[in-house]
Formats: C-alpha cells, structure tokens, sequence
C-alpha cells in the first residue's frame, strides 16, 4: 500500500512536464497528435501502452527511428496505416509513415509510477525526415493487453 502512494505522489512530476507540451505538433509533412496512455496489470507485473495518430501530408514516406515517454520502457511497436477507415497492421518491422493517416502503438513495460493506472505523459517519436517530434499522451481507460501473437 505504501508503494502506490509513493508511486501516486511521484506521478504529478511526469505529469507537470506534460502539462506544458503540446497535444499535437508538426515537423515537415508530419503532425502527431491523439497521444494516449494506458496501463494494467499482468501476470503479476506492470504493462501498457502508448498511441498516437500521424498524418503525413507529404507525398514522401518517412520512417520512425525510436519512440521513448518517461512512462516506462518502449517494446513493441506497431504502425497501423488506414486503409478504407481502418488501421491494419504493417508487416514486423516496417516502421514507414506513408501518405495519409497512421496509427501507432507501443507497448510498454517497467511502468514508471509502479502502478496499474494511466498517468497524463509524453511521447517522443524520432522520425528519419522530419526528427524529433513530442507530444502530451493523455490517460485513456485500461485496454487489455494484447493477445499472444
């Protein structure tokens, strides 16, 4: 009981960084936006994940390099472009950002606040074309985890 509300009062200092970065941001021909965090327990330990949409206006492809958020530690992550209104999965590995829409999830391990609630955080995407890009990833409801592949 003590542990979370240690976690509960150290939970206000990644959430006053975010406070002040902005909700959607724009380098070059890309603009991320939607940022949200979820969390949950599993088996005993802490996971979640963290999503956010890319618009890419451009007619060019450019490719995410990394995505980090002081929340906890990136494993997986999923680019979803939209075809004909829905995000479907690319390929393992393809990490392209195509024309049009992409949705984006990362999973998350080692939760920083140590528990299995959503914290108001941020997302850093680093993109070979167009950078770094920030952005506020806002809590969002429990989802539970994805299934085994």
């Amino acid at each position: 009981m003590l542990a979370l509300i240690w976690a509960l009062v150290a939970a206000p200092l990644v959430q006053d960084a975010a406070t002040e970065t902005p909700t959607s941001a724009r380098s070059g021909d890309l603009t991320v936006s939607q940022g949200a965090m979820m969390a949950w327990s599993v088996n005993g330990g802490l996971g979640g994940q963290v999503t956010v949409l890319i618009d890419n206006a451009g007619t060019g492809t450019d490719r995410i390099l990394s995505m980090t958020t002081p929340s906890g530690t990136v494993g997986d992550v999923g680019v979803y472009p939209v075809v004909n209104g829905r995000g479907e999965r690319a390929s393992d590995g393809d990490m392209s950002i195509r024309p049009g829409r992409t949705g984006v999830l990362a999973e998350l391990t080692d939760l920083a606040s140590g528990v299995p609630a959503p914290v108001l955080t941020t997302v850093t995407i680093t993109f070979e074309q167009a950078g770094e890009i920030t952005v506020q990833a806002m809590p969002a409801s429990p989802a539970p985890p994805s299934p085994p592949r």
